[in-house]
């Protein structure tokens, strides 16, 4: 636990004693925010809640005003993403700097909801570690981290340093406590749609595992949308000292580092590594390539663009999740020309 404090505690906030919103004045003033300028809203909104993760405010209260303002911040994401279909690669530097307010939102927002956490493991809010507050709070900070990483990945940037330790550190504390697998209902949904933090985090996990950066231009938003049906085609198995890595997938929970593939044996961290099935996944993934190519041999004139678009893009993610092949040969030191080249142009 030691260690995860630790990691939680990584919020280096500048304390505010200013006056904030209160929740009665936040509600308000939202309802008479227009949109209409959307760059004055983004602004404002922004501030508010840089504002509120820079203040010390009680950890029941944070979550209300976080969860206030989450739908306004969510629509102003969506806004700003809007914006950006069908834009070049690589962006200008005006969709550029729309990327950079997009991971910002979403990272103060996912960095709110963890200073609850924080708060909670500190002892400064007494609540039990299965309290519906402190499992909503992991389960948003990791869907916003997770969203970050997203963000990234639709425009083919890389991930900055920590962003998956935040990820891995938080599913570690709910997995420690035993509320990985407890469902709750997130703020936004309806009571019948129930969620797990084990459900959040395999999206991201398995997401990354589908070589984001070789999909087409909007395949990782699609891709994660549907896992969250398709999540529970997967396993997170824990590692003993004999467990067998190679070949299989994992993830080392103590790590700044996404999931990996083993190409060779890996000693197992029994502590923080994870197995990531995902066999029931790669063959209900083959089954519905199986199944779009087949209707495109019976009626090819019946099959349109978006659905060729659907089968190539199962036929992507049916070749990244069964596994890597071997090499045919061990690789060998040469001495050769090496001319390298970057970015997307």
């Amino acid at each position: 636990m030691n260690e995860i404090k630790r990691a939680l505690f990584d919020c280096k906030r500048v304390i505010s004693n200013g006056n904030f919103l209160s929740l009665k004045a936040l509600q308000s003033w939202l309802a008479e925010l227009h949109t209409t300028d959307s760059e004055a809203a983004i602004k404002d909104v922004l501030d508010v809640l840089i504002q509120y993760n820079r203040s010390v405010i009680e950890p029941k209260m944070r979550f209300q005003l976080l969860d206030t303002l989450r739908p306004k911040i969510n629509e102003l994401v969506k806004l700003l993403k809007l914006k950006q279909v069908g834009q070049p690669f690589p962006l200008n530097s005006k969709y550029r700097d729309q990327a950079k307010v997009i991971r910002h939102f979403l990272h103060e927002t996912a960095f709110g909801f963890k200073i609850i956490c924080a708060d909670i493991v500190d002892g400064k809010l007494k609540v039990k570690f299965n309290d519906a507050l402190l499992i909503k709070s992991i389960y948003q900070s990791i869907y916003y981290f997770s969203t970050e990483i997203l963000a990234n990945y639709t425009i083919f940037a890389p991930d900055p340093p920590g962003l998956w330790s935040e990820i891995n550190q938080l599913f570690l504390l709910a997995e420690a406590n035993g509320v990985h697998n407890q469902p709750i209902t997130p703020p936004g949904h309806s009571e019948n749609q129930k969620e797990t933090i084990a459900q959040i985090f395999k999206r991201i996990i398995i997401l990354n595992l589908a070589n984001p950066y070789h999909l087409m231009q909007g395949e990782a938003e699609k891709i994660f949308e549907q896992l969250n049906e398709w999540a529970d085609c997967s396993e997170l198995l824990e590692v003993n000292k004999d467990t067998p890595l190679k070949t299989r997938f994992y993830i080392d929970l103590s790590t700044d580092s996404p999931p990996c593939y083993a190409m060779s044996n890996v000693k197992p961290n029994i502590r923080s590594m994870r197995i990531i099935d995902i066999v029931k996944l790669a063959i209900k993934i083959t089954s519905l390539a199986q199944s779009v190519a087949e209707k495109s041999r019976v009626n090819p004139q019946a099959v349109l663009l978006k659905d060729r678009m659907h089968r190539d893009m199962l036929l992507r993610l049916e070749k990244a999740w069964t596994g890597r092949r071997e090499r045919h040969y061990n690789r060998k030191p040469s001495i050769a020309r090496v001319i390298l080249a970057t970015g997307l142009s």
